[in-house]
């Protein structure tokens, strides 16, 4: 479940920082391939490609087309990094999801055979809620395009800067999120590993 941000550190090198959150009311776990994922797809690109034409415009103000076109291109990597790390996000989610499905057999079995569940029961109802709680955390994540706010060439190099970190902070937060699952989690199989095990069943970590 450990996902490294130091990727972000390569990223670029320095802004102020403009974040705009974009309008995702559809899951970031839709299916490919469904018109409502298609829709969710294309919103995001409309609005990323305006977001970036109005960068553009300001960076009229930079002379050097080669910085303007260094700024476009971490603007652009810093999206992208974003779009990668959310959905990455999405996939330990639904696999903690599926553990949890199996926790929640393990637990209905036990109370089949007569075992006090009480407490796997209320720490199943709290990863529950972690969960929702990452889910909200990771879609609103991905509704966010981070544009630098370019002052002037002078504060250029700081300007990227502030958004890169920007975006760092927000990815680790949202992190944090997903560790609270996997800690509920790991209670709940603590939890169950003190009751007795009925015959044999399938290990729920698997």
């Amino acid at each position: 479940m450990v996902l490294s941000l130091g990727l972000l550190v390569g990223v670029a090198a320095s802004a102020q920082t403009t974040t705009t959150t974009r309008e995702l009311p559809r899951p970031i776990n839709a299916r490919v391939g469904t018109p409502e994922a298609l829709n969710r797809i294309q919103d995001r690109a409309k609005l990323q490609a305006e977001r970036r034409a109005e960068l553009t415009e300001r960076l009229t103000a930079i002379k050097d087309e080669r910085r303007q076109q260094a700024v476009l291109k971490i603007n652009d990597q810093l999206q992208k990094l974003n779009d990668r790390i959310t959905v990455q996000f999405a996939q330990i989610l639904d696999r903690q999801e599926a553990i949890m499905g199996r926790i929640v057999t393990r637990v209905e079995e036990m109370a089949t055979a007569g075992r006090d569940v009480t407490q796997a029961q209320i720490n199943l109802t709290k990863a529950r809620a972690a969960l929702a709680t990452a889910r909200a955390a990771v879609t609103a994540q991905a509704a966010k395009i981070y544009n630098p706010e370019i002052n002037t060439v002078a504060s250029l190099r700081t300007d990227l800067g502030t958004v890169r970190q920007a975006l760092r902070t927000d990815l680790q937060a949202v992190r944090e999120t997903i560790r609270a699952v996997h800690e509920a989690l790991r209670l709940t199989v603590t939890g169950l590993a003190g009751i007795a095990r009925i015959g044999t069943t399938t290990p729920i970590n698997q």
